[in-house]
């Protein structure tokens, strides 16, 4: 009986993991591995790096021209010295692209910007996705599950500065160019659009290509963030200090 057991677990249908973690290296249905592993093929002369630090600690200091920082994130809330070094990042000639079901705190305040999130259980999708260009936009609009992608800007204050790249349901803007000094912020509401199981439902990879063609092809660096997502790398302990040095993890582990 242990043998069958055995046996049984080993070859049970693989069971997925539905939580939508956006991580590089989650290779569930709403990971990203699928995206983070062919967006070289986007940007083949630039340097891909991810980074599981705070913004400020890559930032701060760090004099950057022609580069992007993604956040492809459940949600990003950054504090006011993250807020303080993107706005500088991007002034500077560089790139924020984030995208994200809510994206509040000091930095919609400082942009301007209100995202409302509203679900609709009565259609066939949640929502269906499209861009407004003409040269991009797709014949059929993107839709996808139930409750899925929900948010949309229902408040921009710098209307001047700010163009509307795509729409949710054919009027409300999900996806927005905001000029900042000599850079830009790309802001978009979906980002569940970016996961695996949406790069392989049909053609929906394309929309995910279209939507990141609106960053610079000719960028240096893309910095990809990991640290909103899975925290910082190595040990989540309170010994992950001892843990990081050879010879204090020698004498923890000897004690």
């Amino acid at each position: 009986m242990l043998v069958l057991y055995m046996l049984s677990q080993v070859y049970k249908p693989k069971e997925y993991d539905w939580a939508p973690t956006l991580q590089s290296n989650d290779k569930d249905p709403y990971g990203t591995f699928i995206l983070y592993q062919q967006i070289k093929e986007l940007f083949p002369s630039t340097s891909i790096q991810s980074h599981r630090i705070p913004v400020y600690n890559l930032l701060h200091n760090n004099y950057e021209y022609n580069t992007a920082y993604v956040f492809i994130e459940p949600e990003f809330n950054p504090g006011e010295p993250d807020t303080k070094e993107l706005l500088e990042y991007a002034e500077a000639g560089n790139t924020v692209f984030i995208s994200c079901d809510a994206i509040e705190g000091p930095l919609a305040d400082s942009l301007g910007f209100r995202v409302t999130d509203e679900a609709d259980f009565f259609s066939g999708d949640s929502s269906v996705l499209n861009l407004v260009n003409p040269k991009l936009k797709m014949a059929q609009g993107i839709g996808f599950k139930k409750a899925t992608i929900t948010g949309y800007f229902d408040s921009l204050r710098a209307v001047d500065s700010i163009v509307v790249l795509g729409v949710k349901n054919d009027s409300l803007p999900n996806f927005i160019k905001l000029q900042y000094g000599q850079g830009a912020f790309l802001l978009h509401t979906a980002p569940i659009s970016f996961t695996n199981a949406f790069m392989l439902t049909k053609n929906h990879h394309d929309y995910v290509s279209k939507v990141l063609s609106y960053l610079p092809a000719d960028i240096e660096t893309l910095h990809w963030d990991e640290y909103y997502k899975q925290g910082r790398e190595g040990p989540s302990t309170p010994l992950r200090f001892f843990l990081t040095q050879e010879y204090l993890k020698w004498a923890l582990w000897i004690a």
